[in-house]
């Protein structure tokens, strides 16, 4: 934050508490009371009212922030797959996650089915071309070039 937003903040919250106590030190006039006693009055009290509730709207704010971000977090770590029921081997479109053990029900047999995953590493590598593929690639390139211009 910028100096003069902050300045700009700063008079904005000032001009508002200054009001507020104003209107009580003019409620307080009028009854016949002190103006400037009830206007500082007015005052502290919101002061006071600002150093019990900030807080607490604080904490609230961020225990709500980390529950956003834990929804957040499972819902980018979920995973569909298209997998066959293992008794009657439907297709079923079913959520996994890797941290849990998964199950789901068949839509069809409504029996549940375990999924267990299985992974590997593997090397990266550039396709072998021979001469036979340079071949077949530069015939397909022809042919697709002789579609393109209508002969």
């Amino acid at each position: 934050m910028d100096t003069k937003q902050f300045f700009k903040g700063l008079l904005y919250s000032m001009g508002i508490s200054c009001s507020l106590s104003g209107l009580f030190g003019f409620g307080a006039w009028l009854a016949g009371s002190s103006f400037w006693a009830y206007f500082v009055f007015a005052f502290a009290l919101q002061f006071l009212y600002a150093s019990i509730a900030n807080p607490i709207r604080q904490r609230r704010d961020s225990i709500k922030r980390a529950e956003i971000e834990a929804r957040y977090v499972l819902a980018e770590s979920q995973q569909f797959l298209d997998i066959q029921c293992a008794y009657c081997k439907r297709r079923n479109v079913v959520p996994i996650l890797l941290n849990i053990t998964n199950v789901f029900d068949c839509e069809k047999c409504n029996e549940t089915s375990a999924i267990h995953m299985s992974f590997t590493s593997v090397r990266i590598t550039t396709p072998l071309v021979t001469d036979m593929d340079k071949k077949i690639i530069d015939e397909l390139q022809t042919e697709e070039d002789k579609d393109d211009s209508g002969y």
